[in-house]
C-alpha cells in the first residue's frame, strides 16, 4: 500500500499536537485510512487524549467507528488510556459503544482495565469513566473472544490484595449495571473463581453479596475453595486466603469434593508455606 504522504503528515502533526497543522491537512486525506501502525488517525488522537484534533477531525468528516486494523476503534483507545473527555466526545458523536475489536475487548472491558489499574496505584475516581460508557448503553455482559466479561476483566486486573478496597467500586458499579456474576470464561472460569485464585478477600465477599455461587466448577473440576488453595501456593500473603476459606466454610462447601484430577482443595495445599491454609481445611473437616 502506498501512504499519502499528507497523511504521514497530518498523523504526525496529531501527534505533537499541532492543530493548525491538524486543520490544514485533515480535508485533504483519507481520514478513515490506517497508518502502517494499522491505526487511524481518530484513533491515534483518541489514545494521546487530543481533544482538539478529535473535534476537528470528526468535523472534517472522520468516521467514529472506523476501526484500525487490529479492529480497535477510537472509542476503545480512550477506554484504553482512560480518556474520560474523549469518550464523551466520541460517544456523543455516535460512537459504537459495543463495538468489539478482533480479541473481542469491548470499550467497557478496556475501560474497566484501567479503571481498576488506576485504583490499584491511588488514582481515585476511576470508576466515572466505567459509568460513561454504562451510561450510553454498553453491554455489560458482553464477552472477549476468550468469554470473559468485564467483571472477571476487573477481578483479574489490579495486582493483589494492594489497594483492593480502592478497586472496589468499579466492581459495584458492573454489578449496580446488571453484570451476571456467574458468567463463566471459555475455560469455566468464574469472577468469584478469579477473585479467590488472587486471595481477593473483600472483593469475594461483594460477589458473593450480588448472588456469585460458589458451588461451580471450571472444565478442570476446580472450585472456589481449590482455586483459593492453588492460589497461595503463589505468595507468602494468606490473609486474603484465611478470609476466603473461612468464608466458604461458612457456606458449606464440600471439603471433600475433587477436581479432573482427583485432587482435594487440602491435597493443593499441601506444600512447605501453606501449612496453616492445610491445618483450617482439617480443623473444618478435611481429610486425605
Amino acid at each position: 500500500m502506498i501512504f499519502d504522504n499528507r497523511h504521514t503528515r497530518l498523523i504526525k502533526a496529531i501527534k505533537q499536537a499541532e492543530m493548525n497543522k491538524v486543520r490544514s491537512l485533515a480535508d485533504k486525506v483519507n481520514l478513515d485510512e490506517p497508518d502502517k501502525q494499522g491505526l487511524t488517525p481518530l484513533v491515534i488522537a483518541a489514545g494521546l487524549g487530543q481533544l482538539s484534533a478529535i473535534k476537528l477531525l470528526l468535523h472534517s468528516g472522520a468516521a467514529a467507528n472506523a476501526p484500525a486494523t487490529d479492529g480497535e476503534t477510537a472509542l476503545m483507545a480512550a477506554s484504553r488510556h482512560g480518556q474520560a473527555p474523549v469518550m464523551e466526545a466520541l460517544v456523543a458523536a455516535g460512537a459504537n459503544v459495543n463495538a468489539a475489536d478482533k480479541r473481542g475487548n469491548t470499550p467497557l472491558i478496556l475501560a474497566t482495565v484501567w479503571a481498576t489499574r488506576m485504583a490499584s496505584i491511588g488514582r481515585s475516581k476511576t470508576v466515572s469513566r466505567v459509568k460513561i460508557l454504562l451510561e450510553a448503553g454498553a453491554d455489560v455482559k458482553a464477552p472477549d473472544s476468550k468469554g470473559r466479561t468485564a467483571v472477571i476483566a476487573q477481578v483479574r486486573s489490579g495486582g493483589g490484595t494492594l489497594q483492593e478496597k480502592n478497586r472496589l467500586p468499579v466492581l459495584r458499579a458492573l454489578i449496580e449495571a446488571g453484570a451476571d456474576v456467574n458468567a463463566a470464561s471459555d475455560r469455566g472460569r468464574t469472577p468469584l473463581m478469579a477473585a479467590a485464585f488472587r486471595g481477593l478477600k473483600k472483593t469475594f465477599e461483594l460477589l458473593l453479596e450480588a448472588g456469585a455461587n460458589q458451588k461451580l466448577r471450571d472444565n478442570s473440576g476446580h472450585n472456589a475453595l481449590m482455586h483459593a488453595a492453588e492460589g497461595a501456593l503463589w505468595t507468602y500473603r494468606k490473609a486474603g486466603y484465611i478470609g476466603i476459606f473461612n468464608m466458604l466454610f461458612d457456606l458449606g462447601i464440600d471439603l471433600q469434593e475433587k477436581n479432573a484430577g482427583g485432587q482435594t482443595a487440602l491435597m493443593i495445599t499441601q506444600h512447605s508455606h501453606c501449612k496453616d491454609l492445610a491445618n483450617m481445611l482439617k480443623k473444618a473437616g478435611a481429610f486425605e
